[in-house]
């Protein structure tokens, strides 16, 4: 099989299963609390409860609208 490549044919291409692993995303903003972010533990273990895992913080503080964005992913059911 090799050997038809590399005498200039066309690659053969092993059949492979894979089992890839799929997940489904979430964002969630809340007020920034200045310091006083226990108050949106209660929310985030919410979301833990249902299989979302947190995967990262933000925080943009304007003047506006100072606000943290939470990222969550969690297993895709198929």
């Amino acid at each position: 099989m090799v050997f038809d490549w590399l005498a200039g044919g066309q690659p053969i291409q092993q059949a492979k299963k894979k089992n890839s692993i799929k997940y489904e995303y979430c964002v969630w903003q809340s007020y920034h609390s200045f310091g006083i972010g226990l108050k949106d533990l209660k929310e985030a273990n919410e979301f833990g409860n249902k299989g979302w895992e947190l995967v990262s913080v933000t925080t943009a503080l304007t003047d506006k609208d100072p606000h943290d964005t939470f990222f969550f992913k969690r297993l895709k059911a198929e």
